[in-house]
């Protein structure tokens, strides 16, 4: 059924099935502002309202989606380079992708990788931008062993992740690596006593030299 613009006479009808731009006109509904609303199907999924007025003269053209996109894209062409957030996924890349990197026997050397979709920067800026990205925020991965991707990473206060680094102390010995905390609960002893027998100690001995047991089991003398 067609739908005559209210208060536009002169104006073309609207049907269902109608293409503007990025949005497809689903059905009408509740006039707001004087005008014809309608629900409009956009080519990226999202559903979103828009009147007649908004359709006809361009004023909207998807769910929001284009206007992201012009904003990665005019991002990257003034200056991103130098913005933090561009540094942020600078340093995810050298980490997965970058032997040379000091960091990177922790991350790519073990296995953890930057997914395909985050290796165009527009793509991890979109992301980070619809996620809550703030500039006093870090990156986190929410599976320590997982991927840098969208649906393993989330964004912290730098307090927060200092706290969760505490165990993030990777040693391997003997051809296996863990965290500093797995080897103390390997090794029946708590992580503050493995750590000053690390800086002590050589790696063997502080690994092989049984613990005191006179003040209970996880205790050890460092003389």
């Amino acid at each position: 059924m067609k739908t005559k613009l209210m208060g536009r006479p002169r104006e073309l009808f609207i049907n269902k099935g109608d293409r503007f731009e990025r949005l497809q006109v689903v059905r009408q509904t509740k006039a707001t502002n004087g005008y014809t609303a309608f629900v409009c199907l956009c080519d990226c999924g999202n559903e979103t309202i828009a009147t007649a007025h908004q359709l006809k003269s361009k004023k909207k053209m998807s769910c929001g989606c284009y206007h992201r996109e012009m904003v990665v894209a005019n991002a990257t062409k003034h200056g991103m380079s130098r913005s933090r957030i561009y540094k942020v996924w600078i340093g995810i890349k050298g980490r997965c992708l970058n032997p040379n990197k000091k960091a990177y026997k922790w991350y790519g050397g073990r296995g953890i990788v930057i997914c395909d979709e985050w290796l165009r920067f527009e793509n991890f800026y979109q992301w980070a931008m619809s996620n809550g990205y703030k500039n006093n925020l870090t990156i986190e991965r929410i599976l320590n062993d997982g991927p840098y991707s969208p649906e393993n990473c989330k964004f912290i206060l730098n307090s927060e992740q200092s706290k969760n680094r505490r165990d993030l102390y990777w040693i391997t010995y003997n051809g296996e690596t863990r965290t500093l905390s797995g080897w103390a609960m390997k090794l029946g002893m708590y992580r503050k006593t493995l750590s000053i027998r690390l800086a002590r100690w050589s790696k063997e001995r502080a690994f092989t030299e049984p613990v005191n047991t006179k003040f209970g089991p996880k205790r050890c003398n460092l003389k």
